[in-house]
């Protein structure tokens, strides 16, 4: 009654599989096949919807594969970056040190000494700065 594929769609395994991938995958026919199968037999429902619940599973599973691995990748890029970020910063603050530790050398031995860090702590505001963010205190 207008299904004229209906007597052969399951005549073969290879009638079978086109049959399936026809109507699962692709969603055609779902109702000019499935319907008349179940009436005639009904327990084939619960195959059926085995079978698409399958299938379903399988799709959204292959979809949230694909979101999770775009999210890890922008993760990765997003670490990657940070990384290159915190390493500038590191070059830029060990150059600045470098270049306060310089201006608190008075006699220019190329050394500190204590009574140089002391009055540097207390007079370059900069250099004061620098040791309270890495949280060192002059007692």
């Amino acid at each position: 009654d207008g299904c004229e594929r209906c007597p052969r769609a399951f005549s073969s395994v290879q009638s079978s599989m086109l049959t399936f991938m026809q109507t699962l995958l692709a969603g055609d026919s779902w109702g000019q096949l499935a319907v008349p199968i179940i009436e005639q037999s009904p327990l084939t429902h619960v195959y059926f919807l085995i079978v698409l619940t399958t299938v379903c599973i399988a799709v959204v599973n292959l979809i949230l594969a694909a979101i999770v691995e775009a999210a890890n990748q922008a993760r990765i890029e997003g670490d990657r970056q940070l990384a290159i970020l915190k390493e500038a910063q590191f070059v830029k603050a060990q150059e600045e040190f470098i270049t306060l530790c310089k201006d608190l050398d008075m006699d220019e031995t190329g050394n500190l000494s204590l009574d140089e860090l002391k009055q540097g702590f207390h007079e370059n505001t900069d250099f004061g700065s620098c040791m309270k963010a890495m949280d060192i205190k002059f007692d």
